[in-house]
């Protein structure tokens, strides 16, 4: 999802938040947002400059790609769990460090879909 306005900018230490976007104008205040004050807003606006400045940063990652590197970085992702019948991303998953551990001939709701348990 697109931010239409970016809300802030960082700095190693707070986040900087204007009430009229970013940059900020001569005459504007910046106040500091706590990370404990972090709303949903402001995180969603964290996540798509990361975003934003990993598409112009990284252009050999695929989307798939830069989603999974986020929650691997940023979430602790560690382990996963994908179809066996979909060798594409089975690929995918050992191409970004991920191997099985695990495997069923049933899904997790006792369908005939094999399992692959994966992890990093």
């Amino acid at each position: 999802m697109m931010v239409s306005r970016p809300c802030f900018a960082t700095t190693s230490t707070s986040i900087h938040e204007t009430d009229k976007g970013w940059p900020p104008m001569a005459d504007e205040t910046i106040k500091l947002v706590s990370a404990d004050a972090r709303t949903p807003q402001l995180a969603e606006c964290l996540v798509s400059v990361w975003k934003r400045s990993v598409r112009a940063t990284h252009a050999f990652l695929t989307e798939a790609e830069i989603v999974l590197t986020y929650g691997i970085e940023h979430l602790g992702v560690t382990e996963l769990t994908v179809n066996e019948q979909n060798p594409g991303a089975v690929g995918f998953y050992e191409h970004m460090g991920f191997s099985t551990y695990r495997r069923t001939d049933l899904d997790e709701e006792g369908r005939p879909y094999p399992l692959l348990y994966m992890r990093r």
